[in-house]
């Protein structure tokens, strides 16, 4: 004989499940928050200004998550009236989720546009993101007038819509960053190496964002009378800001494979441009009315600089000693220099 599952299972059981993942995830993010801090000292003011925000945005949405479950499951423990009843923090907690996602893909849409400045893209990333902010603005006003969870089945297309503006605009702008990435290679094996492993990384971030949007959205539409979707729209916001954090942390793992490879690339130009010397300067004592000459060999490389958001400009180098190949940026914000020498760039 089988027990039917108590509906406070697919209820608070979900948002208790959705707020143990998302506080685990928040976690996660501060020890990210430190790291950053801790570790890119030099990056702009207005760069470290966005991490700051968004993690406090995220902070903030941890507390009202937090507060919605110790209201139905400590104030109110056995007042089965309390259980009809929506607490205010699990509408307001839909705005910080918001922020957190409006401050995130702003970001990256703002690395596309300085990328590539292409105007079409840029326009239709930035309808999803104010699409999704109005749509989660309307939403919480919505609810403001709806105090039981029966009267919450009214916010449905609300809920659906916030979902899928939110997973639109995660794979477009992963779709366009690894797009412009990849018209972005060159000659270089060390250097497309690089731009390969940024292509993968963008699609990893932008997937998690992506496939919680669309879980929460499919739960919507299995299981209406639950709150199942609420347990994956806890966590979006956790994952947007691991995402940016993720991204800005790697960029120091970014630099050192390519930079070990370009300098054994640079070893073994010297190494060809030392032996020819010597040869050719062999060969030339064998004829004495001939002046004796050293063979001067330059090695011309191919640049990329970058600045924070990826915008390249190529530009090119003479250097008989050794060469700097990568994405160099000129205040050292946001870039995978491939030579740890030229981290500082000015």
């Amino acid at each position: 004989m089988t027990i039917p599952a108590s509906p406070i299972d697919s209820t608070f059981g979900a948002l208790f499940i959705g707020m143990v993942m998302a506080a685990a995830l928040w976690g996660v993010s501060c020890v990210q928050t430190w790291y950053y801090f801790d570790n890119y000292r030099r990056d702009s003011i207005f760069l470290k200004g966005v991490v700051f925000f968004t993690w406090l945005s995220d902070t903030i949405h941890q507390v009202l998550i937090t507060h919605v479950l110790y209201y139905y499951t400590i104030s109110h423990f056995g007042d089965t009236d309390a259980l009809e009843n929506i607490v205010w923090t699990l509408y307001v907690e839909v705005i910080f989720n918001a922020i957190t996602g409006f401050l995130v893909q702003s970001f990256f849409a703002y690395r596309i546009w300085t990328f590539r400045k292409n105007l079409a893209v840029l326009s239709v990333i930035v309808l999803l993101i104010l699409g999704e902010v109005g749509t989660s603005v309307a939403y919480v006003g919505g609810g403001a007038h709806l105090p039981t969870f029966t009267d919450l089945k009214k916010l449905k297309p609300l809920s659906m819509s916030i979902n899928v503006l939110a997973a639109a605009g995660d794979v477009l702008i992963s779709v366009a960053i690894c797009f412009f990435l990849n018209n972005a290679k060159s000659g270089f094996a060390w250097s497309n190496n690089v731009i390969n492993r940024l292509m993968l990384f963008a699609i990893n971030t932008g997937m998690l964002t992506s496939i919680c949007a669309c879980a929460s959205l499919l739960f919507i539409l299995a299981l209406p009378n639950t709150l199942v979707y609420f347990a994956f729209y806890f966590m979006i916001g956790r994952f947007y800001v691991n995402s940016l954090l993720a991204t800005l942390n790697s960029r120091k793992s970014m630099r050192t494979p390519a930079s070990t490879e370009a300098e054994s690339h640079s070893l073994q130009d010297r190494a060809r441009s030392t032996f020819s010397a010597r040869l050719r300067g062999i060969m030339s004592t064998q004829d004495n009315n001939k002046p004796h000459t050293t063979p001067r060999i330059e090695v011309q490389i191919n640049t990329i600089k970058a600045d924070d958001y990826g915008n390249d400009e190529v530009s090119l180098q003479q250097d008989e000693e050794s060469a700097v190949v990568g994405m160099q940026s000129k205040s050292g914000d946001f870039a995978f220099p491939l030579n740890e020498s030229s981290e500082k760039v000015v």
